[in-house]
């Protein structure tokens, strides 16, 4: 074979190499990737990511008990539509208080977490979190390479990490806050509320054994030191 023809050969075989090298096999890695998404997002085996909020409306029932308990803590006031409260514990960690009370007469706790951010801190926020449980795997093609696939993909992968007891979430809103309720006490012993004030400051509220009435009752006398 002359030299020329063999040079010529040498280029075609490395250009092939290169094709291979730079466009076959990232291509046949993101189709695994994807399969391999796909399969661990499937509806069998992580229900919760398709699971959508509901909207629903807090009950102001604030004003319809006397028989109640007024918590002023720290930037939190709140009551409770009871009194007798056995046990009241307060901690503190870093950027996070927390107040758990419990009333073993009536088998009842609630804990409190609130969680000062900064303003430019990510994945705290209201909208982030609506973003989060508004993703499912159908918005999703698990086999592009669109950077917003990464962004869907973590917010997908936050959501599934979330507890959803029942299966259930709610959003809400009033004039002083907004948020979300994971669980349907009718179904479920323990609800969760992740709620947020006018400067995007989230607090957690973890309820066990109350029923929607005391919870919208709680959520509607929250009030904020800073209103």
């Amino acid at each position: 074979m002359p030299l020329q023809r063999k040079t010529k050969t040498v280029i075609f075989i490395s250009i092939i190499l290169l094709i291979i090298a730079f466009v076959i096999v990232p291509l046949c890695s993101r189709i695994y990737i994807g399969l391999i998404a796909k399969d661990m997002f499937s509806k069998d085996k992580m229900p919760n990511v398709y699971i959508l909020p509901v909207e629903r409306k807090i009950i102001d029932v604030e004003n319809q008990t006397q028989d109640n308990y007024k918590i002023n803590y720290d930037n939190f006031i709140i009551k409770l539509p009871w009194k007798g409260i056995e046990q009241r514990n307060d901690s503190a960690k870093e950027d996070r208080t927390t107040l758990i009370i419990i009333d073993k007469s009536k088998g009842k706790g609630l804990s409190i977490s609130m969680r000062r951010k900064n303003n430019e801190e990510k994945g705290t926020s209201f909208e982030t979190y609506s973003k989060m449980f508004n993703m499912t795997p159908g918005q999703i093609n698990f086999f592009s390479t669109d950077i917003k696939y990464h962004e869907k993909l973590l917010l997908l992968g936050k959501k599934s990490t979330c507890k959803f007891y029942d299966g259930s979430i709610y959003k809400f809103e009033r004039d002083n806050i907004k948020g979300f309720q994971l669980g349907d006490p009718s179904k479920s012993k323990f609800v969760e509320a992740e709620i947020f004030d006018k400067n995007d400051n989230q607090y957690q509220l973890n309820f066990i054994e109350f029923s929607q009435k005391e919870i919208d009752y709680i959520l509607a006398s929250i009030r904020f030191n800073n209103e």
